[in-house]
């Protein structure tokens, strides 16, 4: 790693903004995954940025990104975003396999789970998200392996909430209550 990937390194890892992201960025670091899964990816600096750490391990054309996001669908200044074709048109710059599929995670991730298995790093960024990958927690034995780790930011879009590193019992416990909501529902 040249001295200029170190400087970029600590920054991103302990400087960067938003201050949410830098747990995410030191597990990345840490852990060298090579396939992840991001439920609503904003504006896509996340993204960049992850894959950016991630390549400083792996070689980018073995890393591999899935994103789930309502691009322009989007509704409302308080939930900023980024048009599909700009999304896809960015991230392909970081010479990662990138697969960006529009709707809500929710709807999405049912679809699409067999495909992207076995994921490393799911980064839900919004409770809604969590609830959907919870939602989905049938698939998880498909989707997630023995070293997938699930990073959630638990605030609400206004706030500024930190990622946190979820354990397999939290999320099936947002299984089985996403389960009772959607009994109880019907």
């Amino acid at each position: 790693m040249s001295s200029q990937s170190i400087w970029k390194s600590l920054h991103l890892r302990y400087f960067s903004r938003p201050a949410a992201d830098r747990s995410l960025y030191r597990a990345v670091n840490r852990l060298h995954p090579r396939v992840f899964l991001e439920l609503g990816i904003g504006v896509g600096i996340r993204a960049m940025r992850t894959i950016e750490i991630a390549s400083w391990w792996t070689p980018r054309e073995e890393l591999r990104y899935t994103g789930i996001d309502l691009f322009e669908a989007r509704n409302g200044p308080e939930s900023p975003g980024i048009a599909l074709k700009t999304a896809y048109r960015n991230l392909r710059t970081t010479g990662a396999r990138i697969q960006l599929v529009p709707g809500s995670a929710a709807s999405t991730l049912n679809r699409i789970a067999y495909s992207i298995a076995p994921v490393d790093v799911v980064i839900a960024s919004t409770p809604e998200d969590l609830t959907a990958l919870a939602a989905a927690y049938a698939f998880a034995p498909r989707l997630l392996h023995a070293g997938s780790i699930v990073f959630a930011n638990l605030a609400t879009h206004r706030e500024c909430g930190r990622f946190r590193l979820m354990t397999r019992e939290q999320i099936a416990s947002c299984a089985v209550e996403a389960l009772r909501d959607t009994r109880s529902a019907a």
